[in-house]
């Protein structure tokens, strides 16, 4: 059973709860925080001649589970889900049309796994990235994205 089903469970309570253990639940839940307040990652594309305007997000449906490790420098895993909306723009004659369409219309709702390593001093270090593949329902390593804030640590 996961620190936060424990939790939840109420079996683990007051002084029950280890220090470590607070500390991992605490460092996870201002994590969690922050990706719930993500901007949509906003992107403007240009197709032959025309420009389009795409966004992914913000998340929704954010939640978490923690789970212990065998590990004496990363006691602790985190996973973290949410769902991305991803929407689209009409093709417009410049970018700067593009950039300011508010007319998105959406195209899809992914689902998203973020795993993170928690060290001993409760510091969370992205581990993977990954979607649901929505024809096997496998999660599948996805790329990075540098400029998306869910998958940055703030």
């Amino acid at each position: 059973m996961t620190l936060r089903a424990l939790l939840v469970a109420g079996i683990l309570v007051g002084s029950a709860v280890a220090q470590d253990d607070q500390g991992a639940i605490t460092a996870t839940d201002k994590l969690v925080d922050s990706i719930k307040a993500c901007p949509a990652r906003v992107r403007i594309a240009q197709f032959k001649k025309e420009w389009v305007k795409e966004t992914w997000g913000p998340p929704t449906q954010v939640k978490y589970d923690i789970n212990r490790t065998a590990s004496i420098l990363n006691p602790f895993t985190a996973t973290v889900d949410f769902s991305l909306t991803m929407q689209y723009g009409k093709h417009r004659k410049t970018r700067e049309e593009a950039e300011a369409d508010t007319d998105l219309k959406p195209l899809l709702i992914g689902r998203y796994r973020n795993t993170y390593k928690i060290t001993k001093d409760n510091n969370l270090v992205l581990e993977s990235t990954l979607t649901n593949d929505v024809s096997s329902g496998d999660w599948v390593p996805r790329p990075h994205w540098a400029d998306a804030c869910w998958d940055e640590l703030r």
